[in-house]
């Protein structure tokens, strides 16, 4: 932590255990480490970050996709499939009343095909816009543009555009 905002380091090891009805149990390590910090570029605006990378974390991962994070072949041993996740985004108060955000996420998995098949995601982006009103103390009005794409590994892909509105009152 500093006057000019934070910086962060995780890490994670998990054993990974597959017990199939007939046959051996068998194990896999999964791991990911974790880069995050906020840099204050100003009295008003701040860069956020965060950026993961490793194997067998995909359920840890809260870009709203569902990753799997390991696959059993069909001798019932046990892959952990790495993939990396990613964000960045900038925040700006205009008054004491508006301030808005910026951010682009993406996330891209190395899923072996032979396992998986080519109906899972491969890759998801957006990008996201909003703007938010606080008229009254505890009292957040808020509209936010959405884009969106996900990329499935057959290569077949869809795109999301939505527009959101908000209320929000704090008790």
């Amino acid at each position: 932590k500093g006057d000019r905002g934070h910086f962060s380091v995780a890490g994670m090891a998990r054993q990974l255990k597959y017990e199939p009805v007939a046959g051996s149990p068998d194990s896999t390590t999964g791991f990911a480490a974790t880069v995050s910090g906020l840099v204050k570029l100003g009295e008003r605006t701040d860069l956020r970050y965060q950026a993961t990378g490793g194997e067998g974390f995909g359920r840890y991962i809260g870009l709203a996709t569902v990753q799997q994070d390991a696959m059993a072949d069909a001798n019932g041993n046990l892959d952990a499939l790495g993939g990396w996740a990613a964000y960045a985004g900038l925040r700006h108060v205009f008054s004491p009343a508006v301030r808005g955000n910026v951010f682009y996420a993406r996330s891209q998995w190395d899923n072996d095909t032979g396992l998986t098949g080519f109906g899972v995601t491969r890759r998801v982006q957006s990008a996201h816009a909003n703007l938010i009103w606080s008229p009254v103390p505890k009292l957040d009005l808020g509209i936010e543009a959405i884009w969106g794409e996900r990329t499935l590994e057959s290569g077949a892909d869809g795109e999301l555009i939505r527009l959101h509105t908000m209320a929000r009152y704090t008790f």
